[in-house]
């Protein structure tokens, strides 16, 4: 019996190891799909590149079209709580000048403390790493890098 009793401990344990282990984030330096990754990040920098080539008809066409029913966004690249930069999209947009525009947070921020979605924020141009119009019949444009 003794032996019997032993076995189920460890199985236990074991299983409680294999929770525990599932639950934890492992991370390493090393790529597993190096070629997918560069792939992946080679169509990243395409959809971006697509997307600005089109950012001066976007904002001609909201300067145009200020008041219709199409929603103009763009994704941006804003501050972080951790020093770096989160890609969010801003619609409602509203323009401060040549060079800065302000709107309203469409997502809910992943690492921007002390923001949520609908607050009201600021940006540069500059910032701006992808575009998309929603039209009132539902079509859509622009939204290049599908993410």
């Amino acid at each position: 019996m003794g032996w019997i009793r032993r076995t189920g401990i460890a199985l236990i344990g074991l299983m409680a190891i294999a929770v525990l282990a599932a639950g934890c984030k492992w991370e390493s330096n090393t790529a597993i799909d190096p070629k997918g990754d560069a792939e992946r990040a080679a169509k990243k920098q395409e959809a971006r590149e697509k997307a600005l080539q089109g950012l001066p008809d976007f904002w001609q066409r909201l300067d145009a079209n200020a008041g219709t029913d199409a929603t103009y966004s763009v994704k941006v690249k804003m501050p972080d709580g951790s020093g770096g930069t989160e890609e969010i999209w801003i619609s409602g947009l509203m323009r401060i000048d040549q060079e800065r525009f302000r709107g309203a947070l469409a997502d809910t921020p992943k690492n921007m403390p002390g923001k949520k979605m609908g607050d009201i924020v600021e940006f540069n141009v500059n910032d701006v790493v992808d575009w998309w119009i929603l039209r009132a019949d539902g079509r859509t444009e622009g939204r290049h890098a599908g993410y």
